[in-house]
């Protein structure tokens, strides 16, 4: 049995052989016109397939290191457009700052510009550091301004540094007036970044949009600095003699950067 097995064994390689030797023979008899042709089908059922698929895996590369090298510059091109607005937007700052500085309302007090560079913990941010202090001249109890109104008062002062309370403190309190009826009152501060207009009676006129100013009474704050304008007037309670009115500050005291310590030529 063991030679029937090697004979099938040896007849099966001979026709597995035997199509390759046809096919070669042929090849060697065949003009070269046939010849040519049988090596295009060759090249066209047997390599072809493989050579496209070898230009669209190379393709398929260089699209993908287009893509990546794209990715890249169009991050660039964002951080530089972010970087130049930024700077856009500080040179904007800077201009306002100098229009704010050449304000004649604000002539008789020594301006000392200051930038925000901290805000104290658990406070709800209602006390922030400025990058000021003894050295250039801040006292406590100076008030403090950006150039949309009144952000607060000084605390605390070292020599480098001092703390301001800002408008928002519940603690803080500030004589006003409303500037189109004359009508005076207290601001202090409420929810949110709202503020509280007290002591104003019913009969007094105060309308919604009117605005609202410090009346220099009380000694800390000078008279006509910006507070806000008023945003809700509620009516009339029984028991209550007295108006129960919101004011929108004009500050965003989200957004404090640069800000303004007041100190009168006149003090000591």
């Amino acid at each position: 049995m063991s030679w029937i097995k090697s004979f099938l064994i040896r007849g099966n390689k001979k026709q597995v052989l035997l199509p390759y030797l046809v096919f070669s023979l042929l090849l060697l008899v065949l003009p070269n016109s046939y010849k040519r042709e049988i090596s295009d089908l060759t090249f066209t059922f047997v390599y072809s397939p493989f050579y496209q698929l070898n230009f669209k895996l190379r393709e398929l590369y260089q699209v993908s290191q287009e893509n990546k090298r794209l990715s890249e510059a169009l991050i660039q091109l964002k951080l530089e457009n972010l970087k130049a607005k930024e700077e856009s937007l500080e040179n904007l700052r800077l201009r306002e700052l100098l229009q704010f500085k050449s304000k004649s309302e604000y002539s008789e007090f020594k301006v000392i510009p200051a930038e925000v560079v901290a805000l104290e913990p658990n406070r709800k941010s209602y006390t922030v550091m400025l990058d000021i202090g003894e050295k250039e001249g801040v006292k406590k109890n100076l008030p403090v301004i950006n150039m949309k109104g009144l952000v607060g008062k000084v605390t605390e002062v070292k020599k480098g540094s001092c703390w301001v309370e800002l408008l928002l403190h519940p603690n803080c309190r500030v004589a006003v007036l409303a500037q189109r009826s004359r009508v005076h009152g207290i601001i202090r501060g409420s929810e949110g970044n709202l503020l509280r207009l007290d002591n104003v009676p019913f009969e007094e006129d105060v309308k919604v949009d009117d605005k609202i100013i410090s009346s220099g009474l009380g000694g800390v704050f000078p008279a006509g600095l910006e507070i806000g304008k008023v945003k809700k007037v509620g009516g009339e309670k029984e028991g209550e003699f007295f108006k129960s009115i919101l004011v929108k500050s004009g500050v965003d005291f989200n957004q404090l950067e640069e800000l303004f310590v007041l100190e009168s030529e006149k003090r000591d």
